[in-house]
């Protein structure tokens, strides 16, 4: 019988770290809005994001969902790369290229998007809870 309690535990406790490490990366769903320029207008604009990033060692993949008062856009994150709790990927756009860049802080992330040579804004998302 103490063997059976003891395993339980220990299952529980592996579970529980398991748990824990899982919520210390990027990976996972973030959501959050930011004031950007838009590259169109020049205009800025409120834009809110849903991020679902998934690593796999130093590799970072998933999908950005963006909310304009003009449009909705999904896009697949691509070249994404992971140096400590410094990202770097690249978003397609209704054709056009944006590059962040990102610093993991804690339970959010700062982002800065690049269009071209200039960058046009920064986004703070927040990890989003199971």
């Amino acid at each position: 019988m103490k063997k059976t309690v003891s395993l339980f535990v220990l299952a529980l406790v592996v579970l529980a770290v398991s748990e824990m490490y899982g919520q210390s990366g990027v990976a996972g769903k973030w959501t959050g809005e930011g004031r950007l320029l838009s590259p169109r207008s020049g205009q800025e604009i409120t834009v809110k994001y849903v991020l679902e990033l998934q690593t796999k060692g130093s590799t970072l993949t998933g999908t950005m969902n963006s909310n304009s008062p003009a449009q909705t856009v999904a896009s697949d994150v691509l070249e994404g790369k992971i140096q400590g709790n410094t990202l770097s990927f690249v978003t397609v756009t209704l054709g056009t290229r944006v590059s962040w860049t990102a610093e993991l802080k804690g339970s959010e992330l700062a982002l800065t998007r690049r269009v071209g040579p200039l960058s046009n804004g920064t986004v703070i998302v927040m990890r989003r809870a199971k």
